[in-house]
């Protein structure tokens, strides 16, 4: 897994990892990986996080064609406040 992001929500630091076989997000809170919900719209991965009383979602933009060898778009949201993008 590689490090995608990583921010603080109130105490907690949370690390955001994508594995590079499988192309899934994982959220990890103070080291304890956390359960999401994922939906998949046309070519875009939208993930959703609830850590304590925050929502953390994460868009996920796939290139359609060669998606292993191009870069992903990714946007953060913390109770629907943008906090980052970028690709990777």
């Amino acid at each position: 897994m590689s490090e995608l992001y990583k921010f603080n929500i109130d105490s907690d630091e949370v690390i955001i990892h994508k594995s590079s076989a499988l192309a899934k997000i994982q959220l990890i809170v103070n080291g304890e990986k956390v359960d999401s919900k994922m939906t998949w719209i046309g070519g875009k991965k939208e993930y959703d996080y609830k850590i304590g009383s925050h929502l953390v979602k994460i868009n996920v933009k796939v290139p359609s064609l060669f998606p292993a060898f191009r870069s992903w778009e990714y946007r953060v949201f913390l109770d629907d406040k943008e906090i980052a993008s970028f690709s990777k």
